[in-house]
C-alpha cells in the first residue's frame, strides 16, 4: 500500500475512498517519527490547524473534479483549458502567484523566431502582437507580464478553477489508487480529489508524495539561470569558473544573461537543490561583466537536469494509473 487511511465514513464525493483517507506526505517519516506513527491528517469543516487531542490536523476538501493539474508551466495552463473545453470540471493549482513559470519565475520571456509557427496557444496572443513583442537578432521577444495577464483571462473564460500560493503537500489515496492531493496555502491545509491528475510540477513533487521510485543520477548537474539586465546589451559569450567550482558559460542578448552552470554532485539528500541554487546564484555573481551590462534582478527559479529521475514510461507511473508526470522527471528530454 502506498496511502494510510484511518477509519471514516464513505466519501460521499464518489471518488471511490473512505472521506478520511490519509496520505503519505513529502518527508512523513519524520513526521511519523513525532507523532508515533499515528495519522497526522484527518479531515474538518474549515482550515484550523490546531491539531486534536489524537495528534491530527483537520484538511478542508474542496469539491471533487474530474482533472487536477498541478503546476504553472505553459504546458500545465494550455492542458487546463483545453480540459475544461472539453468539458471535464478541471483545476489547476500553481504554486506561485502568476502562471508561465517559464516566463515570469525563469525570467524566459523570448522565443527562437523559427519556433514562432509552435508557440502554444496561451502565449500566442501576446507573441504575434506587435504592441508586446519584438524580433531582434533572431529571437522574439514578448512582454512576459501581459502573457500571464492573458493566460489568466483564458483559464477563466474556459471555466477553469485556479489558486495561486498552493504547494504540494501530500498524496491523497487508498488501496494503492492515486485519488487526489493534500495541498498548502495561506488558509492551511486542504485536499482536492480527482478522477485523473496531471503532475506538471519542475519537481514531480505530486510523484514524490505518492511514493513514486526516483532513481538518483550521477555526474555533473546541469542548471540554465537567467538574470535581467537594466538595459539591453551588445550580444556575446563569455566562460569562466567560480570560485566554489561552478562551471559557467555565459550568452548576452538584449535585456538578458542566460548562465549554463555545471556543478559537481556533492549535495544530496531533501535539500540538495537549495544548495545548488545557493553556489549557481553565488556563480553568476561572478560575471565578468563590462561596462555596458548592469545587473537588475536574477530569476527565483532555474531549469535544472535535477538530482535523480522519476521511475516512469511515458509519464506513467507503475501503480497509479490515474497519475500522469510531464516534466524533465516523467518524460526523458523534456
Amino acid at each position: 500500500m502506498l496511502f494510510r487511511s484511518t477509519p471514516a465514513q464513505t466519501n460521499p464525493s464518489g471518488v471511490g475512498l473512505p472521506r478520511r483517507a490519509f496520505l503519505q506526505t513529502v518527508g512523513a517519516a519524520a513526521a511519523f517519527s513525532a507523532f508515533g506513527g499515528r495519522s497526522l491528517y484527518g479531515s474538518a469543516a474549515d482550515s484550523a490547524l490546531a491539531p486534536s487531542a489524537n495528534g491530527t490536523v483537520p484538511i478542508t476538501f474542496w469539491e471533487p473534479v474530474d482533472v487536477l493539474i498541478c503546476g504553472s508551466t505553459l504546458f500545465a495552463c494550455q492542458l487546463a483549458i483545453d480540459s475544461a473545453r472539453a468539458g471535464q470540471r478541471t483545476a489547476l493549482v500553481m504554486e506561485r502567484v502568476n502562471p508561465f513559470h517559464e516566463g515570469i519565475a525563469c525570467l524566459r520571456a523570448w522565443i527562437d523566431a523559427g519556433d514562432a509557427a509552435h508557440v502554444p496557444e496561451v502565449l500566442r496572443g501576446v507573441v504575434t502582437n506587435p504592441a508586446t513583442s519584438e524580433t531582434r537578432d533572431g529571437r522574439i521577444y514578448f512582454n512576459a507580464s501581459k502573457a500571464a495577464l492573458d493566460i489568466e483571462d483564458q483559464l477563466c473564460e474556459a471555466g477553469v478553477k485556479f489558486c495561486y500560493n498552493t504547494a504540494v503537500a501530500g498524496a491523497l489515496g487508498h488501496d494503492d489508487k492515486l485519488a487526489g492531493v493534500v495541498l498548502g496555502g495561506k488558509t492551511g491545509l486542504f485536499a482536492i480529489e480527482a478522477q485523473a491528475i496531471v503532475d506538471a510540477t519542475a519537481d514531480a513533487t505530486v510523484a514524490r508524495a505518492s511514493g513514486a521510485k526516483f532513481i538518483p543520477v550521477s555526474g555533473p548537474r546541469r542548471y540554465h539561470y537567467v538574470a535581467d539586465l537594466a538595459k539591453p546589451a551588445p550580444a556575446r559569450q563569455l566562460s569562466y569558473t567560480a570560485a566554489n567550482g561552478a562551471q559557467v558559460t555565459v550568452e548576452i542578448h538584449h535585456y538578458y544573461a542566460c548562465f549554463d552552470v555545471v556543478l559537481d554532485s556533492r549535495s544530496s539528500g531533501p535539500f540538495a537543490l537549495a544548495e545548488d541554487y545557493d553556489r549557481i546564484y553565488a556563480a553568476s555573481l561572478e560575471c565578468p561583466w563590462d561596462s555596458a551590462e548592469k545587473r537588475f534582478r536574477g530569476a527565483d527559479a532555474f531549469l535544472g537536469s535535477g538530482i535523480d529521475r522519476l521511475e516512469a514510461n511515458g509519464g506513467r507511473i507503475s501503480g497509479c494509473d490515474n497519475l500522469l508526470v510531464f516534466g524533465p522527471h516523467g518524460i526523458a528530454g523534456n
